[in-house]
């Protein structure tokens, strides 16, 4: 199954196949880590929201994908408790430093094969206890993150579905996550390197440049295990604010057929559910971003 992330200049729509929505776990997903998501068998229908109208909504905690499988309980509906779990109350000071590949270094089509080498500081990540299944989201230019449990086993390669690079300009993006997937958003969590293959053609976003890079919801949600009850939309922001009268992030959910389920305007940089309750299938989000 085909799968797009991207990461890319404010003003450009970015879009993702969420994957599929099934019965029972498709082989392919014994090899997905945590990236699933949360769920019921309800009937889902096209709805209009605004940033905000989470806000109104029912209190409790919602269900979201948790790395281990399963679902796990989000504060999705306490304001204090997000805002605490992304870093954004200037408590947090998790820090990602990228060490191999360095900002505009040339990378050889064989060292693509050679572990990312990046620190990670004031901030657990594993597959056990100490770590409690957090991660960090490993993304190559416009691919799909690779969930990482460890700085030292994930490769540049992985990050491009298993295939050799192409020759020119490549972005590396790295953040911590929590063990549900949601971003960790303190200022200096998120590092970036460009750099090159055998030629510097093409283009990537400068360090500078205002950016909006695509997180979650990622590959396959079961109804079986009640993936499919509330998926978790995440993404993360560079060198930009959104505003109601400035940057806004528009998301849109489409279904297989093409017909728009849902429509949500961004107008600060926080999570939000989607797609309560989807029936079994293959969705499609789409980011937009800009002054709209």
């Amino acid at each position: 199954m085909k799968k797009l992330c991207l990461a890319g200049a404010l003003g450009a729509a970015l879009a993702l196949p969420l994957g599929l929505v099934t019965q029972n776990r498709p082989a392919v997903a014994q090899d997905m880590g945590g990236d699933m998501g949360g769920g019921n068998d309800d009937d889902h229908e096209k709805g209009e929201h605004k940033d905000g109208d989470h806000e109104d909504a029912k209190k409790d905690a919602c269900h979201v994908a948790h790395a281990k499988g399963g679902t796990v309980e989000m504060p999705c509906h306490d304001e204090k408790k997000l805002t605490e779990v992304q870093g954004l109350d200037g408590k947090l000071t998790a820090k990602v430093t990228i060490a191999w590949p360095k900002e505009g270094d040339e990378v050889k089509e064989a060292d693509a094969k050679k572990p990312i080498e990046f620190k990670l500081e004031n901030y657990n990540i594993g597959k056990d206890e100490k770590g409690d299944w957090q991660h960090c989201h490993v993304i190559l230019d416009s691919k799909p993150y690779q969930a990482a449990y460890d700085a030292k086993t994930i490769t540049l390669e992985a990050c491009n579905g298993g295939k050799p690079l192409d020759a020119g300009w490549h972005l590396l993006t790295i953040f911590p996550s929590r063990n549900y997937h949601l971003s960790v958003k303190n200022e200096g969590a998120c590092a970036q390197v460009r750099f090159f293959v055998k030629e510097k053609k093409g283009e990537v976003p400068k360090a500078t440049d205002p950016q909006l890079v695509y997180s979650r919801p990622k590959g396959d949600y079961l109804v079986a295990e009640k993936q499919n009850e509330e998926i978790l939309l995440d993404f993360y922001l560079l060198n930009c604010k959104l505003a109601p009268d400035g940057h806004k992030v528009h998301a849109v959910v489409h279904d297989e057929k093409g017909a728009e389920l849902e429509k949500h305007e961004l107008t600060k940089w926080w999570p939000i559910t989607i797609l309560k309750g989807a029936k079994p299938g293959k969705y499609k989000v789409t980011l937009v971003s800009g002054v709209l």
